[in-house]
């Protein structure tokens, strides 16, 4: 019996198992999907505090990095323009300066850590249950684990429907975060162009906002391009829906379709450029607000690796990515 445990095959979890294996201990991992690196192989991401860095580069020494001080800018009818509409907190996280931005895709971060850690995983692994009184996992396809340590790597509420023991602790963490859930799409275009011909497309290396009329809901889009050398760019847009359009995969289906359009409206020679797309529905993207913890291990023997959670006394003002390697960091110290 392996001592850990390690649930959920994302960014964090990727870190954690490397963190464990760097160590020499025994763990196997669990991914119920048939990829490693979850929503790091999407979207565009950032990080803002530069112990975040510093904690991949402990990782991944060959990381490199560049530092984004622009501002972000919203485009309307072939302009730019300063910020001048209402975002909501979960938008503003897109919308600060200054930032980090990798540049080499956080996919590469995922498959060099991957390559590193996948003979330890075992994908297709759907977690029913987990028991604390016997110290076991149960998965849908029948594979029964026993454990010492659990190191979870997933969405909170999805620990809550597991967990088969004492629930006190989780609806206290509960309590603190809420259950604010948006849902949304990811629409990834990736782009074959010369550097010139991008910075025509887009200069701006900040967020871009455009707001479009969708029926009777007017949407803000964010979009983000990401240049990288020797390679084709990506442009990636993120876009927040209520529950009624996310439940119901035609009307997001439609709202993709208005999205595209608009982008190309407003950057007229994208659309030629882009030698393939990548839509990604999202039926749930966790709130920002975060519980406090007075230690990574929330639960006996089940240790937190995520960004919903912060470990007391430690930075308040990190979230996402910044809070996920920040809870890391904290877990590699528990193994010290």
């Amino acid at each position: 019996m392996p001592p850990y445990i390690v649930i959920g095959g994302g960014l964090s979890g990727l870190i954690a198992a490397h963190s464990l294996k760097a160590r020499g201990i025994d763990f196997i991992g669990l991914e119920r999907s048939d990829t490693l690196g979850g929503r790091a192989l999407v979207g565009h991401h950032r990080l803002y505090k530069e112990g975040s860095v510093q904690v991949l580069a402990e990782h991944l020494p060959d990381l490199a990095w560049t530092q984004v001080t622009e501002a972000p800018m919203e485009r309307h009818k072939g302009d730019w323009r300063a910020l001048s509409l209402s975002y909501s907190g979960a938008e503003n996280f897109y919308l600060q300066a200054p930032f980090f931005n990798l540049e080499q895709e956080l996919e590469s971060v995922a498959e060099a850590l991957r390559q590193q850690v996948a003979d330890s995983f075992k994908l297709n692994a759907t977690v029913v249950q987990i028991l604390p009184q016997t110290k076991k996992v149960i998965c849908q396809e029948g594979l029964e684990l026993g454990y010492e340590k659990i190191v979870w790597c997933c969405p909170l509420p999805l620990l809550a429907t597991l967990w088969k023991g004492e629930k006190k602790a989780l609806a206290k963490i509960f309590k603190q975060t809420g259950d604010e859930e948006f849902g949304g799409i990811n629409l990834d275009l990736e782009i074959q162009a010369t550097a010139d011909e991008l910075t025509a497309i887009c200069p701006v290396k900040n967020t871009v906002a455009l707001s479009f009329r969708f029926k009777d809901h007017v949407f803000r889009t964010l979009g983000n391009l990401q240049r990288q050398q020797g390679k084709n760019a990506r442009m990636h847009w993120l876009l927040f829906l209520p529950p009624e359009i996310v439940e119901d995969r035609e009307e997001v289906a439609k709202c993709i379709r208005a999205l595209k359009r608009e982008i190309y409206k407003e950057f007229t020679t994208l659309q030629e450029k882009v030698v393939k797309e990548r839509i990604v529905y999202l039926p749930n993207i966790s709130g920002e607000q975060q519980a406090q913890t007075p230690s990574i291990e929330i639960l006996p023997d089940l240790f937190y690796v995520g960004s919903q959670i912060r470990v007391e006394g430690t930075e308040a003002e990190a979230f996402n990515l910044d809070r996920a390697l920040e809870n890391c960091k904290q877990f590699e110290n528990t193994l010290s």
